[in-house]
């Protein structure tokens, strides 16, 4: 029998010269943090849900650890970057990230949709 991988040729996407990296939409179990893993690097987003303002903050856990805090995604329509947003550098490139996040109301279950992006080359 044939492998279907000596068949099928590897599928690269790409948008305006940035490599796609990974993309995909994710429920998150219970409104816990959602993790990214790209070999020793992780990417956190973690959503709370205060009434307040909407906002992003950075914070960087260690050199191969970031964490987002999306306050107050909260939205049946859809919220999220409006342009990807460079959030460090992997695999010695510029690593950009774009996400819409849905839900129905405070502390319900959110639905992502992510599109991370490899840039241009950097010097690490």
């Amino acid at each position: 029998m044939t492998e279907i991988t000596s068949i099928v040729p590897q599928v690269t996407i790409s948008s305006a010269g940035k490599d796609i990296l990974s993309t995909g939409t994710v429920n998150v179990f219970d409104n816990k943090d959602l993790q990214f893993t790209f070999g020793d690097m992780k990417v956190i987003m973690e959503f709370i849900d205060n009434k307040g303002e909407q906002s992003l903050e950075g914070e960087a856990i260690s050199e191969k650890i970031l964490k987002i805090k999306a306050y107050n995604f909260v939205n049946s329509l859809g919220t999220g970057t409006t342009k990807p947003m460079a959030i460090g550098s992997a695999f010695s490139r510029k690593l950009y990230l774009a996400f819409i996040v849905y839900a129905l109301k405070d502390n319900a279950l959110k639905t992502v949709h992510y599109t991370f992006y490899l840039g241009e080359e950097v010097n690490e």
